[in-house]
């Protein structure tokens, strides 16, 4: 699964197509939005906390399971994860330029690519300065880029996060013990 994490941010123009089209508006424009009437009658709850940024899930896409060994068996992680990329990207119409950092999370890291989150960031079209790496962590890997995507932006580093996990099956040796 692959999916883009974001928050409401100053440096996107409002016209932005991908913006409307998930309701991020810039903060400047968003101020009269959060004028208040000076009568409230109701309070509206929320999880914000002032001074820390709200982290949002824009949106996400999957590859289909398959067994192993069957359609797969002739691609790479990296196949896989650029064509969850690519079809993010498609699905969302969120231009390359404005993804700050890509993280995949893998279970196996097979040795014919190191850094499956670059090598499908590259595939995909993105460009070589976009920073990409891969997590392996066991089978909490997609989790911890996920947390890592969102731990970037609520920091301040980075804007706009794609984030998800790949495991190809088909390329693992099995071994006997």
């Amino acid at each position: 699964m692959t999916t883009i994490l974001t928050y409401p941010f100053k440096n996107l123009p409002a016209a932005s197509k991908w913006a409307l089209r998930f309701s991020i508006r810039p903060l400047s424009c968003s101020s009269q939005l959060r004028a208040a009437p000076a009568v409230q009658t109701k309070t509206k709850k929320t999880l914000a906390k002032p001074n820390i940024r709200n982290v949002v899930v824009v949106d996400g896409v999957r590859t289909p399971f398959l067994l192993s060994g069957t359609s797969y068996k002739d691609l790479m992680p990296h196949d896989l994860a650029r064509a969850a990329l690519t079809g993010l990207l498609h699905r969302t119409s969120v231009p390359k330029e404005v993804v700050d950092y890509i993280i995949f999370g893998t279970v196996i890291q097979e040795v014919k690519t190191s850094n499956v989150a670059r090598e499908a960031a590259l595939g995909a079209g993105f460009s070589d300065k976009t920073p990409a790496h891969t997590v392996t962590m066991a089978c909490i890997s997609a989790n911890q880029a996920m947390t890592t995507g969102v731990g970037l932006i609520a920091s301040g580093q980075c804007d706009v996060i794609v984030a998800g996990g790949v495991e190809l099956m088909s390329d693992i040796p099995i071994r006997h013990s």
